[in-house]
């Protein structure tokens, strides 16, 4: 292969002539300063300009058009014409990006924004519905036209809702920085927002089940509602599955029996919302779900799966369920999100470590110790949640108090709904020690582990 630089004055034969002749080369053009062809070990080859911007600025080189798609004589009147911008100063470039975006409207605008990231089918629903209520108005009109002050006033008669009209910004907002990416806009109307001082301070909710006043009722009617319906024994498995394991709803909604693994105790949530594959050890209590959910399977993939819903094949809503719950357990009624925040705050109050924390919760660590070089122990993670488990069970008052005995036993809630595991009454002294004193079972808890896993392994 050769490389090739020089001046000589550029014809058709020479272009020819050099096509069947791959090699690396410039050619400038004798005859028109600034014109070159370039060619590749491939045999591509391409029309370009290079001048100074402005005569004495920086080089700037701008790429024309292919050899095969245009012949020379047009090659050299665009050539004259980015020749011309250069030397004025203007990037032919951003003219030639200008030409293909100044007419974009914010529809146009959203549609490639959505195209180009990879979003999450919950964030671009959101987004459609941000474009489709709040931004209507705006949907057919050039991005360009969208002034600093219309974003404004419509970010003011947003008061009323302000949560709702401050995500709408933030999608805005980042819809506005790609549209100066793109080089549509120069300027981000949206800045006058910030810059005013006027963003709305919303509050992040922290609504979760009262651990140590609402909780065990929340068990105790979770446990011993009636359920009449498919529907909602399915909803009850999800959102006990949510208390135990801290799930996002969504991710533990549309969990597959392919991600299932009973042989190694475990199940996998993977890309979830930090896009690190979650991987969920077995406890009694978890292995109990599981187990009931395969003896009610149908064909579906989904471990939560709906009979003859022509809509979704899983489970979308048990919000119903869970008010239902709360009614009967006489507590405030919570969301889904809230029974992970109660699974966060018993995790917190059992002193998980920081690390085993964010591992559970799943939640994406910036700090290089926490995030790349400690590594998820799986064994430690199922003695974690094993703890989390039979404190829930010593919340359920399972047995009748006679003989001195008393009604709270580990395994119970596994026993009561589906009929796993062997709870053993305690003496009313010795329960009520684990069931105040958390850090009881914290100190006999690898007594009872080894215990529990001969159970994984016989049911």
């Amino acid at each position: 292969m050769t490389s090739i630089r020089g001046r000589v004055r550029i014809t058709e034969s020479l272009l020819k002539a050099l096509s069947t002749k791959p090699a690396s080369f410039v050619l400038c053009d004798a005859e028109q300063k600034g014109f070159q062809v370039k060619g590749y070990p491939s045999g591509h080859m391409v029309y370009q300009v290079e001048a100074r911007l402005g005569g004495t600025g920086a080089n700037k080189k701008f790429k024309l058009a292919n050899y095969a798609d245009i012949p020379l004589l047009e090659a050299r009147e665009r050539a004259r014409g980015a020749l011309d911008f250069i030397r004025q100063g203007i990037d032919p470039l951003q003219q030639k990006r200008k030409r293909t975006h100044e007419g974009m409207s914010l529809k146009d605008l959203i549609d490639d924004y959505l195209s180009k990231r990879a979003l999450k089918p919950r964030t671009v629903q959101d987004y459609r519905y941000f474009a489709s209520h709040q931004f209507r108005p705006w949907l057919n009109r050039r991005v360009s036209d969208i002034t600093s002050h219309e974003v404004l006033d419509w970010y003011h008669r947003g008061a009323s809702s302000p949560t709702h009209t401050e995500g709408g910004f933030r999608f805005l907002n980042s819809l506005m920085r790609y549209a100066i990416a793109l080089e549509v806009i120069s300027q981000n109307p949206c800045e006058k927002v910030t810059l005013s001082g006027m963003r709305y301070r919303i509050k992040r909710r922290k609504t979760h089940v009262e651990v140590n006043t609402d909780l065990s009722k929340f068990i105790t009617a979770l446990a011993t509602k009636p359920y009449q319906r498919d529907s909602e024994k399915v909803a009850r498995d999800c959102i006990l599955l949510i208390l135990i394991t801290g799930l996002r709803s969504q991710e533990a909604r549309a969990i597959q029996w392919k991600h299932v693994d009973f042989e190694r105790r475990c199940f996998t949530i993977p890309d979830p919302k930090n896009h690190e594959d979650h991987t969920i050890p077995f406890t009694l209590l978890i292995n109990s779900i599981f187990r009931f959910r395969w003896e009610n399977r149908t064909k579906s993939p989904y471990v939560f799966r709906l009979l003859n819903d022509k809509k979704s094949p899983y489970v979308t809503n048990f919000q119903k369920t869970l008010n239902n719950i709360c009614t009967l357990a006489k507590v405030p009624r919570v969301t889904p999100h809230d029974v992970r925040r109660t699974f966060a705050t018993l995790l917190n109050s059992e002193d998980v470590g920081y690390a085993d924390l964010k591992m559970l919760m799943n939640h994406k660590s910036k700090d290089i110790t926490a995030g790349v070089y400690i590594q998820p122990d799986i064994n430690k993670l199922r003695v974690i949640l094993n703890k989390l488990c039979w404190r829930l069970d010593l919340m359920f008052p399972f047995f009748l108090v006679e003989n001195g005995y008393s009604p709270y036993a580990k395994d119970t809630l596994s026993s009561y709904i589906y009929g796993r595991g062997n709870p053993i009454p305690s003496p009313v002294s010795e329960a009520d020690h684990y069931r105040n004193d958390p850090t009881a079972i914290i100190l006999e808890e690898m007594d009872f582990f080894d215990e529990r896993i001969g159970e994984f392994k016989s049911n």
